[in-house]
């Protein structure tokens, strides 16, 4: 009866042993989705961490794949687990008991299983800075990374759930913590929409969409016009020419910088690329935003705006020899509001043909004027490309000879369209002593003309088929019925 117990037992022994096999994460799967109910030890690294530690219940529920990076392939339901400092780490090599269970589509060691670290996962490290483009292609679940970016938009004030976006790549923050760790105070941090914000992150996912869970809040820089000192397109300018790139080649500046400016032409919507001025009136920028990423609203000529990022020198060459660009490339852009502008100068057009002659040789005045008078002709028709003509301006409305040249002056299509000789106009930009052929020409290069509302020659009268025009001792007069008027519509006879 003895030696038929011990047989008996041996034969349980040898079934439990036979029940508990040892089975890669992928051997696990696929016996549990085939059916199994088995009684197995699975041995794998610990993926990512699937349900929360239940301090009530003492489990928690964990991926596991045969490799390090190998996604969810099994899953540890409610495996036993006495406090939360015995939550396995992802890396971790594990070994889980209990019995093969399928629910649903997910393969898994039912409720109950059991785990024992074999191999702990290498302790995390800092990465250090990361730009969000590589903490998305690195998509380190384990390891801290330093990222930096704007501050596009808040969806929590309280958790700080949020989008941070660094040039042309955006990622979704769900969560920032305070430096201590504490969560729901984000709005006691200081930091808004617009404001670039750093933070400790590691890579995390949700439905299959990248995000950084519960960030650590390192630091903020405010945007714009908060608490933040911008330079002009004109310091932007200098700054870059102290930089002194091979041919061919780019240098940036070591710091970040702020420019304000006006836009004075889209060079290419598609890559938000814009040129800068500190001139609303000029379709000239010395400056460039080049790929710098919009993150407020469409961009448009006359716009003042904000571009943050490294100031960077391009030294080019071409048939026409060497040239550089000057720009912030690759940061970010926010809408601003403009400064007061400065009150101008109003001259007549003598007063600025002195000035511009006085000047020396293609030297060009340091600020903008005001200059009134008269077209007195159109030698460049309206460019619909670049929305500029070109016309020369004299104080005498009876006039054809212009003493001041407005070369590519900026105007609007449909003014274009109607302006005409003897109209008074307005034209802003600066003055330049224009030296070409060996003569001196009074000009304002890409200034910005406007009509005045008091046009010299009354449109009602210029677009009339039945309008006749005379010339008496000098004096333009125009004729309609039998009746003359003067240039400016009022009857002479």
């Amino acid at each position: 009866m003895k030696k038929l117990f011990s047989l008996f037992a041996a034969v349980l022994f040898a079934g439990s042993m036979m029940a508990a096999t040892s089975m890669t994460c992928a051997e696990a799967a696929a016996a549990a989705l085939g059916g199994s109910t088995a009684e197995a030890v699975v041995r794998g690294y610990v993926t990512s961490i699937a349900g929360a530690f239940s301090a009530k219940n003492k489990n928690v529920s964990f991926w596991m794949a045969d490799t390090e990076d190998g996604g969810q392939v099994f899953e540890a339901y409610r495996a036993a687990c006495e406090t939360a400092e015995d939550v396995p780490t992802v890396g971790d090599l594990v070994e889980v008991t209990g019995t093969l269970a399928k629910f649903n589509s997910t393969p898994e060691m039912a409720q109950g299983c059991t785990f024992t670290v074999i191999t702990p996962a290498a302790k995390p490290v800092n990465l250090g800075p990361k730009t969000i483009a590589e903490f998305l292609e690195l998509k380190n679940a384990k390891d801290t990374c330093v990222l930096t970016g704007v501050i596009t938009s808040v969806l929590k004030e309280d958790y700080g759930n949020l989008y941070l976006a660094e040039n042309f790549d955006t990622l979704y923050v769900y969560g920032v913590l305070t430096p201590e760790g504490e969560a729901k105070k984000f709005n006691t941090l200081g930091a808004d929409v617009t404001d670039t914000m750093t933070i400790k992150a590691v890579y995390g996912e949700y439905d299959g969409k990248p995000q950084a869970p519960n960030a650590v809040f390192v630091s903020v820089l405010k945007g714009p016009g908060v608490e933040l000192d911008t330079i002009t397109t004109a310091e932007a300018v200098a700054i870059a020419k102290t930089l002194e790139p091979a041919a061919g080649k780019s240098l940036s500046t070591a710091e970040t910088y702020v420019v304000g400016g006006f836009v004075v032409k889209v060079k290419d919507a598609a890559k938000h690329t814009y040129f800068m001025s500190d001139d609303a009136n000029t379709t000239y920028g010395d400056f460039q935003a080049y790929q710098c990423a919009t993150i407020d609203s469409e961009v448009n000529v006359g716009d003042y705006v904000f571009v943050r990022g490294k100031i960077m020198t391009y030294h080019g060459t071409g048939n026409s020899g060497d040239y550089y660009n000057y720009e912030i490339s690759g940061g970010t852009l926010v809408h601003g509001v403009a400064p007061e502008p400065t009150e101008l100068d109003t001259l007549s057009v003598a007063d600025a043909v002195t000035i511009a002659l006085a000047l020396e040789n293609n030297e060009s005045t340091t600020v903008n004027y005001a200059v009134r008078g008269y077209v007195a002709k159109i030698y460049e028709e309206y460019n619909e490309q670049h929305s500029n003509l070109s016309i020369y301006m004299t104080d005498d409305a009876t006039s054809t000879f212009g003493d001041l040249q407005c070369r590519r002056a900026s105007i609007d299509a449909e003014a274009a369209q109607a302006l005409a000789p003897h109209d008074k106009v307005l034209i802003v930009g600066k003055l330049t002593n224009n030296f070409y052929n060996e003569t001196n020409t009074a000009q304002i290069y890409q200034g910005k003309l406007t009509v005045e509302e008091e046009q010299a020659i009354e449109k009602i009268l210029m677009n009339d088929s039945q309008i006749k025009k005379v010339i008496m001792d000098g004096v333009i007069y125009v004729v309609r019925d039998g009746k003359m008027f003067d240039l400016q519509g009022a009857q002479v006879r």
